[in-house]
């Protein structure tokens, strides 16, 4: 308030009283600018209220929706370990039923003897020996990269609607500083 009236003063001592307060006079004698009656309008004020509580009420949905696929995803990590866990306890199971040494290994499959020769056979025996963990496991990682893509438009989504509430906010704000300007 100081200030104001430093520069009230200033301006007193340039243009002298009389021309101070008949510029005073004549701004504070003219109309609202029509724009502004129609941005204050009750209605718009009213309007912006409203829009204020969607914009709050979309941004708290698209969040919720965004925690629960983290939550999904949560529990689908915490499956995908236990499975990478089961499946090599299983190979290790695999590993530990081949019989004999170097290029004579073997194991006993269905009452059969299977000659695992070279790497390549010995990689398939493991794999086939962790098939139903694995075909688990596989699953599982699709359901997982399809969360990854629910929680990518889950993010737009949200990120959409934070954006639309900022827009609400700053009309809103205009509406108050305008109000405060002609009071």
């Amino acid at each position: 308030m100081t200030e104001l009236n430093n520069q009230i003063r200033s301006l007193q001592e340039v243009y002298g009283k009389e021309k101070l307060l008949a510029a005073a006079i004549e701004i504070l004698g003219k109309k609202v600018p029509t724009d502004y009656v129609r941005v204050l309008d009750p209605l718009e004020l009213q309007a912006s209220l409203q829009q204020i509580d969607a914009a709050v009420q979309d941004v708290l949905e698209k969040g919720k929706a965004r925690e629960e696929a983290y939550g999904e995803k949560i529990k689908l990590l915490k499956q995908k370990t236990k499975l990478d866990t089961q499946v090599k306890l299983k190979e290790a199971e695999a590993f530990m039923a081949i019989q004999h040494e170097a290029k004579s290994q073997y194991v006993i499959i269905d009452n059969q003897k299977v000659i695992l020769g070279n790497d390549k056979m010995r990689d398939a025996y493991r794999r086939q020996y962790s098939k139903v963990e694995r075909e688990e496991l596989s699953g599982i990682e699709a359901e997982l990269n399809a969360i990854d893509i629910g929680l990518s438009a889950a993010k737009d989504a949200w990120e959409t609607a934070k954006e639309s509430a900022d827009l609400v906010k700053a009309k809103a704000y205009v509406q108050a500083n305008l109000l405060k300007f002609l009071a």
